[in-house]
């Protein structure tokens, strides 16, 4: 009787355990689709081009990272026809959450011929 009534006490915690752990994952997914989508500025320099993004090495995005270089997927990849290797760039790039893609870019200057080889 006392072994019955343990196995009851003990299911019992381990269902009301998952109940608890199930919600707080909901809330989880609940909030992360409901993350903002943020917005910042860069300039930097093109190292590479690639068919899915590219490879800047910028300057400190104010709110955002420190100076880097860092390779940024992009959001609509006809924004990569107008940049090459060396050209230096303004940005803009779109964060949620952890994800981040290149949303905008323009050449502020085209590579010297010694940069582009």
């Amino acid at each position: 009787m006392r072994t019955a009534r343990l196995c009851v006490v003990l299911g019992l915690v381990v269902l009301l355990g998952g109940v608890i752990w199930g919600c707080g994952r909901q809330e989880t997914q609940e909030q992360a689709g409901t993350e903002e989508v943020k917005t910042y500025s860069g300039h930097g320099r093109v190292l590479a081009v690639d068919s899915t993004g590219i490879l800047i090495r910028h300057d400190e995005i104010p709110g955002y990272m420190a100076a880097m270089t860092m390779r940024y997927p992009v959001e609509d990849t006809t924004l990569l026809s107008s940049v090459a290797a060396g050209d230096s760039v303004s940005f803009q790039i779109r964060v949620k959450g952890y994800e981040h893609r290149l949303h905008a870019i323009q050449k502020v200057e085209a590579a010297s011929p010694e940069e582009s080889h």
